[in-house]
């Protein structure tokens, strides 16, 4: 518990100047986009392996079904 403690104290000046950054209106909403487009990204990312692992599922069920 110490240790977090200890940690909380390094990261309490940088907490304080993100959340000024923040307050400001113009750095709210380019961190905003910014989080929408790797949000975005990441979806599509995923969706796109999604469809790969799913595609290589059906090739393996293929291939048992033929052995059956």
């Amino acid at each position: 518990m110490k240790h977090h403690t200890e940690q909380l104290k390094l990261m309490n000046p940088e907490l304080e100047q993100m959340s000024k950054e923040l307050s400001e209106k113009k750095n709210y909403w380019k961190l905003m986009d910014n989080y929408k487009t790797k949000k975005e990204e990441l979806k599509a990312f995923i969706q796109t392996e999604f469809r790969k692992w799913r595609k290589q599922l059906r090739t393996v069920e293929t291939k048992v079904l033929e052995q059956i």
